[in-house]
């Protein structure tokens, strides 16, 4: 069973017209295309913890949404889903904090 292909969402779409796409890494996401189903209006997608583990998108490796069961896993079980259900695609989310910026000084007020 091949391993799974991790998709990984860049916040800016010129990451992904710059990311280099071998063919055959396309054709075997293609080949996985007829798995993915579009979330409905009483689906849940669990996207804020793994399912199995307290991993959550602000893990070191993120959480990994299987694009046709909407369930997450950590880094630790993605490949144990794969071989269990067979899923190939899965999106990779990852969060980043970034802290406010301190307010200037003096222009505080009422």
């Amino acid at each position: 069973c091949p391993a799974p292909l991790l998709l990984c969402h860049k916040a800016s779409s010129m990451a992904w017209q710059e990311a280099a796409c071998d063919e055959a890494l396309l054709t075997a996401v293609r080949s996985q295309l007829r798995n993915i189903k579009v979330p409905g209006y009483g689906d849940r997608v669990r996207k804020t913890e793994c399912v199995l583990s307290f991993d959550t998108p602000e893990s070191s490796d993120g959480l990994f949404v299987s694009l046709s069961t909407f369930q997450g896993y950590g880094a630790d079980f993605v490949q144990q889903d794969s071989e269990r259900t067979g899923n190939k695609l899965y999106l990779n989310l990852r969060w980043k904090r970034i802290p406010k910026p301190p307010p200037p000084p003096g222009g505080g007020g009422a």
